[in-house]
C-alpha cells in the first residue's frame, strides 16, 4: 500500500500538529489538553497556525482555552503573521485522494483519524463481496457522509454506494474528491437523513451496510433540527430495518 500523505507529527496543550502533503499546520484538538508537546522544536517549522479572531493572532502565542476552541470562526496564520489561505490541494489517502482547504473553522475536509476505519470498511466489503460470489451488488448507505472518505474507501473495494449528507457545498466536495479518487457509480443525494430513510423503508429498499457518523447538532436541508441525544436511536431503528436479512 502507498504511503498517506497525512502524518500526526506532534500534540499536546489543546494543539496538535500535522502534515497535510506540503504544509504542517498547527490547529486545536481539545483531546490533547492533558498532553505536553514532545517536540517543542517541530512547532516551530509549522507552515500555517489557526487561531481564533478574538484572539492574539501571533504565531506561537498563548494557548489560552478559548484559543483552542474548535468549530468557532478564526484565521489562519503564516508564520510572518499573513493569513495564510493556500489554493485547495489534495492528499493522498491510499487508494483515495480528498481535496483540502483551510476553512475559517480550523477544518481541512478531512479527519484523518478516521483513515483506520476506511480499510477496516475496504476490508469488510472485501470479504462480504467475495462471500456473495458477484450473486448481487454489495450496497451501502452511507448517511452525514461529509466529504467522502468512507463512500470512496467504499466504492473502491467493490461497493456500490448511495452517499447523503445535507450540505449541497459538501455533498459537491465530496463528488470532487470522487473524481480525484477515480470513482464512479455513487449515487450523491442532498437531503435530511432521517427523512431520506424513512422514504427508502417505503419504497422497500434494502441495504447490505449503513454507515452513519453523525453530528452532535445539526439542519437538515429544510431546516430540519438534528440532535443526537433525541434522534439517535429512532434513525438507528430505522437504519436496521433497511438492512437485508444476511447483512
Amino acid at each position: 500500500m502507498q504511503q498517506s500523505d497525512y502524518e500526526l507529527l506532534d500534540f499536546g496543550d489543546a494543539r496538535r500538529l500535522e502534515r497535510f502533503g506540503p504544509y504542517i499546520l498547527d490547529r486545536a484538538c481539545p483531546a490533547a489538553q492533558p498532553f505536553r508537546s514532545q517536540r517543542p522544536a517541530l512547532w516551530k517549522q509549522a507552515t500555517a497556525r489557526f487561531v481564533l479572531e478574538s484572539q492574539d493572532a501571533e504565531p506561537g502565542g498563548a494557548n489560552t482555552n478559548a484559543n483552542n476552541a474548535v468549530g468557532e470562526r478564526g484565521i489562519w496564520i503564516a508564520p510572518n503573521g499573513e493569513p495564510f489561505q493556500p489554493e485547495p490541494w489534495s492528499v493522498g489517502f491510499p487508494p483515495i485522494r480528498l481535496e483540502l482547504k483551510c476553512t475559517p473553522f480550523g477544518h481541512l475536509g478531512v479527519f484523518p483519524e478516521q483513515a483506520p476505519n476506511w480499510r477496516r470498511i475496504a476490508e469488510l466489503i472485501g470479504e462480504s463481496i467475495a462471500k456473495k460470489k458477484g450473486a448481487e451488488p454489495f450496497r451501502i448507505l452511507n448517511l452525514f457522509a461529509y466529504t467522502g472518505g468512507s463512500t470512496l474507501a467504499a466504492a473502491a473495494a467493490g461497493a456500490e454506494v448511495v452517499h447523503l449528507d445535507a450540505a449541497k457545498n459538501v455533498l459537491a466536495w465530496a463528488v470532487r474528491n470522487a473524481e480525484l479518487s477515480g470513482l464512479s457509480k455513487i449515487r450523491w443525494i442532498a437531503e435530511d437523513a432521517v427523512r431520506f430513510v424513512r422514504r427508502e423503508l417505503k419504497r422497500g429498499e434494502r441495504y447490505d451496510a449503513v454507515i452513519l457518523d453523525p453530528p452532535s447538532y445539526g439542519h437538515g436541508r429544510r431546516g430540519e433540527v438534528w440532535r443526537l441525544s433525541k434522534d439517535l436511536p429512532g434513525l438507528l431503528r430505522d437504519a436496521l430495518a433497511l438492512m437485508r436479512p444476511e447483512a
